[in-house]
């Protein structure tokens, strides 16, 4: 009788099991049907362009298959194997990729419509980021304000001493001899100061060995990350069906408190101290002081800077800023440890600027650095982190070829291709700073190389960014020498939320304060 019991349980869930895979999988179908059919014309249209393989149904989406790194490895092959501009269809979705940089300029000067295949949606949610339309441009216009001279300078002195806090932990690893792992010490203090400019808390990330923050962080960006490479997973029904059964969906809920948590207590703490406002007190005091102070005071005069609003704000700018920021610097800590000349020229002109003397880098100081920031720009090129952006527009555009991408068709910017012309940079597979330099750059286009962006939608804190990095190598370059045994070779990128090597940024310092 108890086994007839277990047969029948097993009978009926194993039926209806069968039942939701197929009415899944029927649907699924009718769903890439009926979109094939209502992008029809658009099919038509993209007749002119040259075209990648394609099989039935799933289009070129197979030419992604694979790992992390594999895939990484067979995006860069689609935009060096291939022609473009060049079209597909990933999965269901009509593609055209451009790499040039005069198809990149018309297409990001005409468009500021993201294209979304639902990535980074769970991240970000309503963030300026993903936002479109009027909601985008007034938003933007209000994020801005964050980022003006004022807040840039009071934002260059937290860098400052999280630099000076980040010198002390690398410290250990001093004249030892030892191979150690330096983005894992950036990282940490650029999510600490990026937190701490943008929301006035204290994350403490360089004092802790792991959070649960910081864990559910790199999962959630690894799995959007994924799915942007993997079109089956475009779907949105799917997605969450697949981060239910792999176990993943917490991930998004953990990574949500911590800004949800921060902009609850700002907003009480800010509702608490409002009388203060309407006192006897000067401007400057009035000015907002963090990016949350400047979404608070919005949040009181305008609906649509909700909690949920600010709390994917503040998420998007922490894993942008801190992300990109840590990618960056480790990259070009990796090439001037492998190009001793380079560093050496780099920690000379530093040494011009700043003497013998460990003082806080300021603003002043930015634009006297030229040699570093051509090694931070040819960085940028070689290792970009927008490796590619998605954009449509509801009109056709004619690109500089005079064929036509229709209205509505998702087109992939692949900023790669462009930082990998030869008729821009000649040793366009070598890390070679003279591509940056004064006469190099003198004799063409001005955007030809597009580190934070470009068009309507470029970065809001591209000079963020580059004070920030400027600021920490300042910092790391004149204490340290770093030396490594990697060679170009052993970089092999994967797709993160930006390109980083897949095993890592090993390095060894060697103090040069004893010179």
């Amino acid at each position: 009788m108890e086994n007839t019991i277990k047969n029948l349980a097993m009978n009926y869930y194993s039926f209806w099991g069968n039942l939701t895979m197929y009415m899944l999988l029927i649907a699924a179908t009718l769903y890439i049907y009926c979109y094939k059919w209502k992008t029809r014309k658009m099919d038509l249209m993209l007749k002119s362009f040259n075209k990648m393989p394609s099989l039935p149904l799933i289009g070129s989406t197979y030419l992604l298959f694979g790992n992390m790194r594999e895939r990484m490895i067979k995006l860069t092959n689609l935009v060096t194997d291939y022609k473009l501009p060049i079209a597909a269809r990933m999965f269901y979705v009509p593609v055209v990729f451009i790499g040039s940089y005069e198809d990149i300029q018309i297409v990001m000067n005409k468009t500021y419509e993201r294209a979304s295949l639902g990535a980074f949606e769970r991240v970000f949610g309503g963030s300026v980021t993903l936002t479109q339309g009027e909601k985008w441009r007034k938003n933007r216009r209000v994020l801005s304000t964050a980022f003006s001279t004022t807040q840039l300078q009071q934002y260059l002195r937290i860098y400052n001493e999280y630099s000076a806090l980040l010198l002390q932990q690398l410290e250990q690893f001093s004249d030892t001899d030892r191979t150690f792992e330096v983005e894992h010490y950036i990282a940490n203090m650029n999510l600490d100061a990026i937190t701490f400019n943008m929301t006035g808390y204290k994350l403490n990330m360089m004092e802790k060995t792991s959070t649960e923050f910081a864990e559910a962080l790199h999962k959630a960006v690894a799995l959007e990350s994924m799915r942007f490479t993997i079109p089956v997973l475009f779907p949105e029904i799917i997605y969450t069906l697949y981060l239910f059964l792999s176990g993943n969906y917490k991930v998004f809920e953990i990574i949500h408190q911590l800004p949800r948590q921060i902009v609850k207590n700002k907003l009480a703490e800010y509702k608490k101290n409002r009388h203060l406002q309407n006192g006897n007190t000067d401007d400057t005091e009035k000015q907002p002081k963090t990016l949350l102070d400047t979404l608070l005071k919005n949040h009181e005069i305008d609906a649509e800077f909700t909690e949920e609003y600010m709390e994917a704000e503040l998420l998007s700018t922490m894993i942008v800023g801190h992300d990109s920021i840590s990618a960056t610097v480790s990259f070009v800590l990796l090439m001037f440890a492998m190009n001793p000349e380079a560093q050496e020229k780099a920690y000379n002109e530093i040494k011009t600027v700043f003497g013998d003397d460990e003082r806080p880098v300021q603003t002043e100081d930015m634009t006297k650095l030229i040699y570093l920031e051509q090694c931070m720009k040819e960085t940028f090129r070689k290792f970009i982190s927008t490796f590619f952006t998605l954009r449509k527009h509801d009109e056709d555009i004619i690109l500089k070829d005079k064929q036509v991408i229709p209205a509505g068709c998702t087109i992939c910017v692949a900023f790669y291709a462009a930082h990998n012309d030869r008729r821009i940079f000649p040793n366009a597979d070598k890390w070679d700073p003279e591509h940056f330099a004064a006469d190099a750059i003198a004799g063409r286009d001005r955007l030809v190389s597009f580190i934070f962006g470009a068009g309507l939608r470029g970065c809001v804190g591209a000079r963020y960014g580059m004070m920030a990095v400027k600021t920490e190598l300042v910092h790391l370059v004149r204490r340290y020498r770093f030396t490594t045994e990697m060679k170009m070779d052993d970089i092999h990128l994967v797709m993160d939320f930006v390109p980083r090597n897949d095993s890592g940024f090993w390095l060894k310092a060697w103090s040069r304060r004893k010179r």
